[in-house]
């Protein structure tokens, strides 16, 4: 993301993740649309504005509400995050 200088919404990212774990598809394709589908998210009016160095900012509010609300993420998307840091 920082390649391409858009922002990091963990929210959003988080939202079509779940969303595409839904859909029977190979793994590399999941993940390839996942991005494609992020991308295309972060193009639009309400975030074009925003580069990779705004991503603390807009999370900020997110990861309040998230402990505010006590969102636990499913087993799926847990894994899925694990992979993605190792």
């Amino acid at each position: 993301m920082r390649y391409f200088d858009i922002p990091y919404i963990e929210s959003e990212w988080l939202r079509l993740i779940e969303k595409q774990i839904k859909k029977t598809i190979s793994n590399n394709e999941k993940y390839k649309t996942i991005f494609g589908k992020y991308f295309s998210l972060m193009k639009l009016a309400g975030y074009r504005g925003y580069g990779f160095n705004d991503s603390s900012k807009l999370n900020y509010n997110f990861k309040e509400n998230a402990l505010k609300r006590k969102i636990f993420l499913s087993d799926e998307i847990s894994e899925y995050l694990n992979t993605l840091i190792n």
